[in-house]
């Protein structure tokens, strides 16, 4: 079950959205409340539609590792809907580029749809499902859903929990993007990040100090953040990226042939701005996260110099 809709996310809703602002940063704007998440209407009598329903964006944010996003969803059927679905695949895409996709099991929160209109949910999408920000796709976005699971029949105790949880629904699990091919979605998504990045760095960092945060590139074989070794390829770069992202506005992504500060080439390289006073500033940065000191030192960002006396290393 397939469905395709536009969705217009620049309405003014309760919840919040990523706009681009002064240069472009991923900001967060505050959006006007705009009545309840998920009405609870009866259940009893109502049966799975066998259509997949409607879903438009109505606000997005950012933080705590995920990219949460609110949707007007609405049935396809004009007797309404019943989601229990195991297996809900959602994937968002602009015009231009993938989003985010990934999996929801809704038999943890069963909801009803009415016939006549949308009940707004929340979804999180995880760093690892996730491929761009709202502020890089601008409006339009599309939503496709699929229901590639099971729907169980609701005991009594799940019928009075119908429509009575209006928590964030979690991603179970990252899927394929609309574009069908993971990895080459995130190629694509690391590209465009640092394209929109280079001006947003020429504005906000140029010529200061920052910590930069990861230097990874494809077939590198090293350990993550947390000790875990990985196989590093365009997927886990930009999974790593988004980590940083999401809980920092002003993290940016560098293709290191681009800046003449890096000696090596076909490096990603992340920093966090806003620029800082100093090296030593950069690398108190560091150590204030509890980043190991090969992970996060201090950086000097030029489009002009060279590479001598641009890295301070963290003693």
């Amino acid at each position: 079950m397939l469905l395709l809709l536009a969705g217009a996310c620049s309405a003014a809703y309760w919840f919040v959205e990523i706009r681009e602002e002064q240069g472009g940063s991923d900001s967060i704007a505050p959006i006007a409340d705009s009545g309840q998440f998920g009405s609870a209407p009866s259940a009893e009598g109502l049966v799975a539609c066998d259509t997949s329903p409607r879903m438009a964006p109505v606000g997005y944010r950012a933080g705590s590792g995920v990219l949460t996003v609110v949707m007007d969803v609405t049935a396809t059927c004009a007797t309404g809907d019943i989601l229990t679905t195991n297996a809900l695949r959602v994937a968002i895409e602009s015009p231009t580029a993938d989003v985010a996709a990934a999996e929801f099991d809704m038999s943890n929160h069963p909801t009803v749809l009415p016939a006549d209109e949308p009940v707004r949910l929340a979804f999180e999408f995880p760093s690892d499902s996730v491929f761009l920000l709202p502020g890089h796709t601008g409006q339009g976005d599309i939503v496709t859903v699929t229901d590639e699971g099971t729907s169980e029949a609701l005991t009594p105790g799940a019928l009075a929990e119908v429509n009575g949880n209006s928590s964030p629904i979690r991603a179970v699990r990252a899927t394929e993007p609309a574009s069908g091919d993971r990895e080459a979605a995130a190629r694509r998504a690391l590209r465009e990040l640092a394209d929109a990045d280079f001006e947003r760095i020429l504005t906000e960092i140029n010529g200061q100090w920052v910590p930069q945060v990861s230097s990874k590139q494809e077939g590198l074989r090293a350990k993550d953040l947390d000790g875990t070794v990985v196989a590093w390829n365009a997927q886990e770069i930009l999974r790593q990226h988004m980590d940083f992202r999401l809980d920092n506005p002003g993290a940016r992504l560098l293709w290191s042939n681009e800046w003449p500060v890096f000696d090596l080439q076909g490096w990603w390289v992340t920093v966090i701005g806003p620029g800082l006073g100093s090296a030593d500033t950069a690398n108190q940065w560091c150590d204030d996260q509890n980043i190991e000191p090969d992970e996060c030192f201090a950086k000097l960002i030029s489009d002009t110099r060279g590479s001598a006396g641009t890295t301070r290393h963290r003693r």
